[in-house]
């Protein structure tokens, strides 16, 4: 059912967006499945706080939106990575679904940083 099309029946969807595909197809196959309408609810909800928090993450740390940000290097600063992952675990909470697609962010700008995680966390 998502998304469909009549010349190419394979199905391409992000792995990251298999959940909440999965919540509103079934949302929409079962008039109002109320258990799909709250998994497509917090969905919605965690992808926009993380949105949110990223993108403030982004611009306090480098002045760039998130979108923004050079590509990353060819090594990328695992130390750097892994604090600031820890310190958004300890602020923020569980690290969701919908915080992974952010990881590239907290790469970038650990190299925005030289690899110094003090602006991150």
């Amino acid at each position: 059912l998502w998304p469909h099309s009549d010349s190419d029946p394979r199905v391409s969807l992000p792995a990251g967006d298999a959940a909440m595909a999965s919540a509103l197809s079934r949302f929409l196959a079962d008039a109002g499945n109320s258990q799909a309408a709250k998994e497509l609810t917090l969905g919605v909800q965690q992808r926009q706080k993380a949105k949110v928090r990223f993108g403030t993450l982004s611009l306090t740390v480098s002045g760039l939106a998130a979108a923004d940000l050079p590509p990353l290097p060819e090594i990328i600063e695992m130390d750097c990575h892994y604090a600031a992952y820890r310190a958004f675990i300890d602020a923020c909470g569980e690290w969701d679904e919908s915080s992974l697609a952010y990881s590239k962010t907290l790469a970038q700008l650990c190299a925005h940083t030289k690899g110094d995680p003090a602006d991150l966390v």
